[in-house]
């Protein structure tokens, strides 16, 4: 017997309810500055100095124009810091990062954008009763792309490896019997 549309199986789709991200700048010339993730349209916030090009504006000289960017990764229900390959750099608790390497913040963090400003993390948990269709919708879809982005750069990192294994086999002075 065939099954009518409105008795189709229904998917099992995950979604990790954002957390709300705050930032409370705590030290350099934007001190007493709080930003909150839920002010904004958008899971993917970049820190910078020039308005324009950041949805995080923090007016201190020492910030490049696209400094950092923090982005909830639904995937490990958390938000993560990347630096953008800044001049002055980005710090977490005292620790330099690495360039487009993300890192998973919690609430007590300190983030350093450059030289001079920092700000205190603060992150509290939302239930599905506090988000609103648009953030789950949002969510959903960041999420899943950011699982195919995974998935599509696997394949290359893979066969990238491979070839360069090849080449050192190539390269290795043949084995006497």
């Amino acid at each position: 017997m065939a099954m009518a549309a409105s008795e189709a199986p229904l998917a099992k789709i995950d979604i990790a309810v954002p957390s709300r991200l705050k930032l409370s700048v705590t030290e350099g010339p934007c001190k007493g500055q709080v930003i909150e993730s839920t002010s904004f349209n958008s899971l993917c916030l970049t820190v910078g100095r020039i308005a324009k090009r950041a949805k995080i504006y923090l007016k201190d000289k020492a910030i490049s124009e696209k400094h950092a960017e923090m982005a909830w990764d639904g995937q490990k229900g958390a938000w993560l810091l990347r630096d953008t390959d800044s001049s002055n750099g980005t710090r977490l608790n005292h620790a330099s990062l690495e360039p487009f390497f993300a890192h998973p913040l919690k609430s007590g963090d300190f983030i350093k954008f450059g030289t001079d400003t920092v700000a205190e993390v603060t992150i509290e948990p939302r239930s599905l009763c506090d988000a609103t269709v648009e953030e789950l919708l949002r969510a959903f879809f960041e999420t899943r792309c950011q699982e195919l982005e995974e998935e599509t750069t696997q394949a290359p990192r893979d066969m990238l490896q491979r070839c360069q294994e090849a080449f050192s086999a190539l390269l290795a002075p043949p084995q006497q019997a």
